[in-house]
């Protein structure tokens, strides 16, 4: 009899063990089929971030992972976002060959099928710095940068299972302030604060240049003569600046362009010796070319391919003074008091004003336009409940508010 329940025990507890082994299963891609919004929520029954996805049926499901089984499962995720139009940027812990195995922390997913890539040489303290809406850079040679803790990294979309992050920056050098890469890959950017603040300029093959040394030998400059406004910027996806100069009634501003001279240094050319405007130009897609905004808010257009600015004879004298969210397919879109403004970028004239309490909303976070995406998309909080809820204001003025997406709280999202 005791032998009996020693062996009914050992076989119970064997059955125990076998019931919470570590799955093995291998995952072959994210369910994000149909996704028209991704976004990612807080629960009081479940306090973790959690990722939904809305799709083109006003359907809400949870981002999952399929396997090799077709079973679907759950991974932690951290963050969400573009890498370009094909591929999103995912970071957590992805278990892609079973809990037995260490997880990879940064993968790519192609949006039209849900193919998983590993990105490789990934440090572990990378999953949790991914931020929805970190800018991405794409220069001529194909490549992605894209700025992670501090330090700033560039890949290629996939040609193949896995991907690789590599390191731009000197080594121990991480980046204090902004950065941006230009078409041509050239880097900016910024090293400490003052007194000690400095900006450098990379170029594709590393060399490294002290920026002000670089413009003082240019404009044969003193110390002390120059200080630069509005500064950096890309203008057509190249690195330009505004450099103000001289002294006295005589000091003022030119408009340059940092580029790759036939042996490999920086050259600079100076577009606009004198460059009168306190806006930068800024490309308007609808018209199809660069706008300034003067001082009188006339709209000068500035062609790049001759260097002429010209007059365009519109105004934007009618548009708000604040609340500018951005651009969407055909407008530029305003917000003051609970109201959303739209605005035509043929002619800046006014489309429409919404005010969004008639829809129930008792006030709207992260509005998000994109020249490439139609209106404007906003998280709104319900005058009735409290809760967050995922709205949408059309270029035709008209207003969709997601209800399947009610949740306690919606910290962001992107669109697809």
């Amino acid at each position: 009899m005791k032998k009996l329940i020693l062996g009914i025990i050992i076989t119970l507890s064997f059955a125990a063990c076998k019931k919470f082994e570590a799955p093995e299963y291998g995952l072959t891609k994210v369910d994000i089929q149909d996704a028209r919004i991704i976004y990612s929520i807080a629960e009081k029954s479940f306090p973790n971030t959690r990722f939904m996805l809305l799709d083109s049926s006003d359907n809400v499901r949870p981002v999952r992972f399929i396997t090799t089984e077709g079973d679907s499962v759950d991974m932690t995720i951290y963050g969400i976002q573009h890498l370009n139009k094909d591929y999103l940027l995912m970071a957590g812990y992805f278990y892609l060959t079973g809990y037995d195995n260490p997880p990879t922390y940064i993968i790519l997913v192609n949006k039209e099928s849900g193919k998983i890539h590993p990105v490789k040489n990934c440090d572990a303290g990378l999953y949790n710095l991914i931020n929805i809406g970190r800018q991405i850079y794409i220069d001529q040679e194909g490549y992605h940068y894209i700025e992670i803790g501090g330090s700033l990294y560039k890949c290629k979309s996939p040609s193949d299972d896995e991907v690789a992050f590599i390191p731009c920056l000197a080594e121990n050098k991480r980046i204090g302030g902004r950065c941006m890469v230009s078409k041509d890959g050239i880097i900016y950017h910024e090293q400490g604060e003052d007194p000690d603040f400095e900006a450098f300029l990379q170029m594709p093959d590393n060399q490294e240049y002290s920026l002000s040394e670089l413009l003082a030998d240019r404009f044969h400059l003193d110390e002390g003569e120059m200080e630069f406004e509005h500064q950096p910027f890309l203008l057509d996806g190249s690195l330009c600046g505004i450099l103000r100069h001289g002294t006295g009634n005589n000091r003022f501003k030119m408009l340059i362009r940092y580029g790759i001279s036939r042996d490999n240094t920086v050259s600079i050319d100076v577009l606009q010796p004198r460059y009168p405007y306190t806006n930068l130009p800024e490309y308007n897609h609808v018209r199809q070319v660069h706008e300034i905004i003067n001082d009188e808010k006339l709209i000068i257009d500035y062609d790049l391919n001759s260097n002429c600015l010209s007059e365009s004879g519109l105004t934007t004298s009618t548009l708000p003074s604040n609340g500018l969210i951005g651009r969407s397919l055909t407008c530029q879109w305003y917000f003051d008091e609970n109201s959303f403004s739209a605005y035509h970028l043929t002619d800046y004239s006014i489309a429409f004003t919404i005010n969004i309490t008639e829809k129930g909303i008792t006030s709207t976070l992260k509005p998000w336009s994109d020249k490439c995406h139609e209106g404007i998309t906003f998280i709104g909080i319900l005058a009735s409940t409290g809760q967050y809820i995922l709205g949408h204001v059309h270029e035709n003025g008209e207003v969709t508010i997601h209800e399947s997406t009610v949740s306690d709280i919606i910290n962001d999202f992107i669109c697809l």
